[in-house]
């Protein structure tokens, strides 16, 4: 065989590896790729079997080999005829952080999915894609100089008056009547979002830095609303619902006490965020911030 001969080979047996999907994950937080300590494992629908854990690549893309149904597209033949489109499969994408930082992630994805996961979905010919699949910040996540850290501990009142956990809840936070970010709470109810600290105003004309410990602290009033829907949630693979039946939940009331031992309910509630301090959200002295029901939607 020629130098020539051999070197032509080599190249069409790199040819033949194609993966079928790639997932980057994004830090909201921190606005910055994720590419360390997480397990991601892909289950294919129906059946769930066999479970594929992605690897990670050297660009901290994780990514998938050996995906059931796909080896066709995984291993082209160069004189096989192209197909169009390709033969897709279904695939639950889940999401463990092994270091604590978000909670984990059930999301239905379809391979195979041409570029990274998903930075190629786009709205318009011009749009581009999100720079990656946005993970949610968990109770458990440790607090750092940088984000701004707002937490609740979520509880439903049930018609019978009760309160329980409000597990997979959604909290939104707006200023200004813009969303800002959204948080998930834990099958226990207790959510944390770290965000960005809006824009400072400046202290004074020309300045846009962040106040010192000689000047007051920067505070924003801040808008809170909630979506806590149950029976919307899909859970296609154990008790984690997917990630797209918890951000579709609709809106929910926080009820808040009137001053006479009556709860009222209310669709937004108002805190202020001062620099360098937690925002802990609860109704009134309870630790807890309850929740009502559609039906009790002002």
């Amino acid at each position: 065989m020629t130098a020539l001969a051999a070197r032509e080979l080599r190249a069409r047996a790199r040819r033949r590896v194609v993966t079928a999907l790639g997932l980057r994950f994004w830090d909201p937080a921190l606005d910055c790729q994720v590419t360390d300590a997480l397990r991601v494992i892909a289950i294919p629908l129906p059946g769930g079997e066999p479970r594929i854990d992605a690897y990670r690549t050297p660009s901290g893309i994780y990514a998938f080999h050996g995906l059931p149904g796909l080896r066709t597209y995984e291993y082209p033949q160069d004189d096989a005829p192209p197909t169009s489109p390709p033969l897709t499969r279904t695939f639950l994408i889940q999401v463990l952080d092994g270091a604590g930082r978000f909670l984990p992630t059930l999301l239905r994805v379809a391979a195979p999915f041409s570029g990274v996961y998903p930075t190629g979905l786009a709205t318009s010919s011009t749009a581009s894609g999100p720079p990656g699949l946005y993970l949610f910040s968990a109770p458990t996540r440790n607090p750092s100089s940088g984000p701004a850290v707002i937490r609740a501990q979520l509880a439903a009142v049930t018609a019978g008056g009760t309160a329980r956990p409000a597990a997979h809840a959604v909290l939104e936070v707006y200023l200004g009547g813009t969303l800002l970010q959204l948080g998930i709470a834990d099958p226990q109810g207790s959510v944390a979002i770290f965000m960005p600290y809006p824009a400072f105003a400046p202290s004074s004309p020309g300045s846009v830095s962040p106040p010192t410990a000689a000047t007051p602290r920067q505070s924003w009033t801040l808008g809170v609303r909630a979506r806590f829907q149950p029976s919307v949630l899909n859970r296609p693979a154990g008790p984690l619902p997917e990630l797209r039946s918890i951000v579709a939940q609709t809106a929910a009331p926080f009820l808040v006490p009137d001053g006479v031992g009556v709860d009222q309910p209310v669709a937004e509630l108002t805190a202020d965020l001062v620099f360098g301090q937690e925002l802990v959200l609860r109704t009134g002295t309870d630790a807890r911030l309850f929740l009502g029901s559609a039906a009790t939607s002002p």
